[in-house]
C-alpha cells in the first residue's frame, strides 16, 4: 500500500501546524477542496460562498473563530439562535448540515 502525497492532501490538515490552530477558514477552504472547488477562483463558485457566508455568521456568534472549541452545545445553542430570529426551519437545518455535517467542525 502506497501512502498519498503530502501535497494531495487537504490544505487543512496541515493548517498552522506550529500553533495548533484550524480555523473556521481553514475548515471551509479544505471543503471546498476536497468537493472540487478552488476557494481562490474568481468569480466565487457559489457552494463555497455558502459555507463561507454560513461559517462567518457561527463565528460571530461564537465569539471565535477556532474548529477545535465548538462542541455541540454550541450548535445547538446556534441551532435555537437561528429559530428565535424567525429563520425558515429549512434555512436552519440547511445551515446547520453544512457547519456539523457536511464539515464536521471541531473533529479532528
Amino acid at each position: 500500500m502506497t501512502l498519498p502525497d503530502a501535497s494531495a492532501l487537504p490544505a487543512v490538515v496541515a493548517a498552522k501546524p506550529s500553533e495548533g490552530v484550524v480555523t473556521f477558514d481553514d475548515m471551509v477552504k479544505g471543503w471546498a477542496r476536497d468537493n472540487g472547488h478552488d476557494p481562490d477562483a474568481k468569480p466565487i463558485p457559489r457552494p463555497y460562498y455558502d459555507r463561507f457566508r454560513t461559517i462567518q455568521r457561527l463565528g460571530i456568534f461564537l465569539g471565535h473563530n477556532e474548529a477545535r472549541r465548538v462542541v455541540q452545545a454550541d450548535a445547538v445553542r446556534w441551532k435555537e439562535s437561528l429559530q428565535g430570529a424567525g429563520k425558515a426551519a429549512a434555512t436552519v437545518a440547511n445551515d446547520v448540515s453544512e457547519m456539523f455535517g457536511d464539515m464536521a467542525v471541531g473533529r479532528p
